[in-house]
C-alpha cells in the first residue's frame, strides 16, 4: 500500500522506517533518538540532560540567572600538606578542557624565607624544550616572602590564556629555595 498524502490525525503505534516530507504539526512528547543535523532556531526551554562535548561557537549574550552548583575548573594540586618532594624548579603542563586564564598559582616551598621567584610559561608542552630558553616567556620575577611548607606562597602571574584543547607549559623556579611537589601519575 502507498502511503496517504495527508498526515493522520493520531500517531501510529509503530514508527515508519522513513521520516516524513512535511514536518508535524504538534512537537512529539519524547526526544528523538538521533540528534538533527541542524540546530533548531531557537532553544528549547528545558536544559539537556548532559553537557555538550563542544563548546559554543559564540558566546550566549546574557549570563545565566543562577551560579552553576559545581565550579567549570578543577584547581591543580601542585603540593599537599605532605609536601614530600622539593627542587629548585618544576617544569609541567596543562590541557585546557575549556579555555581557561590562568592568573595565578599557589606554592608551598621547603622553607619560609624572603627570595626570588620565577614563572616562566609557552605554548604547547615542554618536552625538548628543558634546558633551552627559547620560546619561553617569563610571566613573574619577583622577590617575594616564601612561607615554607605550611602555608601557600600566592604568585600573581601574568594572564596565561590557553584554548579548549590546547596545552600549555609552566615552569615554577627558585635559585635560593625549593618548590615543593607530590608525585603524580600523568600530566596534562
Amino acid at each position: 500500500s502507498s502511503p496517504s498524502s495527508s498526515p493522520s490525525l493520531e500517531p501510529t503505534s509503530t514508527p515508519s522506517s522513513t521520516p516524513s516530507a512535511l514536518p508535524s504539526a504538534q512537537p512529539s512528547h519524547s526526544p528523538s533518538s538521533v540528534p538533527t543535523s541542524i540546530p533548531s532556531s531557537t532553544p528549547s526551554k528545558l536544559p539537556s540532560s548532559h553537557p555538550s562535548y563542544s563548546p559554543s561557537l559564540q558566546p550566549s549574550p546574557q549570563p545565566s540567572s543562577a551560579p552553576s552548583s559545581q565550579p567549570s575548573w578543577d584547581p591543580l594540586d601542585f603540593s599537599t600538606e605532605e609536601n614530600e618532594f622539593g627542587s629548585f624548579g618544576s617544569m609541567f603542563f596543562v590541557k585546557a578542557k575549556a579555555k581557561i586564564t590562568v592568573t595565578s598559582f599557589a606554592i608551598y616551598t621547603d622553607a619560609a624565607v624572603t627570595g626570588p621567584i620565577e614563572v616562566y610559561s609557552r605554548p604547547g608542552k615542554y618536552f625538548g624544550h628543558e634546558v633551552s630558553s627559547t620560546g619561553w616567556a617569563l610571566m613573574f620575577n619577583l622577590t617575594v616572602d616564601m612561607f615554607g611548607q605550611d602555608e601557600a606562597t600566592e604568585l600573581d602571574i601574568t594572564d596565561v590564556e590557553i584554548k579548549y584543547g590546547d596545552y600549555q607549559s609552566f615552569f615554577i623556579w627558585s635559585p635560593i629555595n625549593d618548590v615543593m611537589y607530590n608525585l603524580g601519575g600523568s600530566e596534562g
